[in-house]
């Protein structure tokens, strides 16, 4: 399957939510997405979605199956069936420092 590297999505020391996102055009194609967590992750961190292209969307926490994804230290979450317009990863509280998630995309076979 024929894939490659999607943003880094950086959670700044003291805040909640990553500055960066994949963004629609970059999952246009996809059938999957790849998050890595940073091997320190004291926090509960979430994969959060929209559907809103506006300028100061609402995010929502994503879930599988009914349970909240939640990307755990040193671990790899695999979302299919992507639709969302933006992803992005969320604490539950303020990080103690500096938080950075590898992401690659993984386009459909045509």
């Amino acid at each position: 399957m024929p894939s490659f590297p999607g943003p880094t999505l950086n959670i700044a020391s003291g805040a909640q939510e990553s500055t960066e996102a994949i963004t629609e055009e970059m999952i246009e194609h996809a059938e999957a997405i790849k998050i890595w967590a940073p091997g320190t992750l004291p926090e509960t961190v979430n994969l959060v979605s929209t559907n809103d292209a506006g300028s100061s969307p609402t995010y929502n926490v994503e879930q599988s199956n009914g349970e909240d994804i939640v990307i755990a230290a040193g671990k790899v979450v695999t979302v299919r069936f992507v639709g969302a317009v933006k992803y992005k990863v969320k604490a539950t509280a303020n990080t103690a420092a500096a938080r950075a998630f590898k992401t690659r995309i993984i386009e459909r076979v045509p």
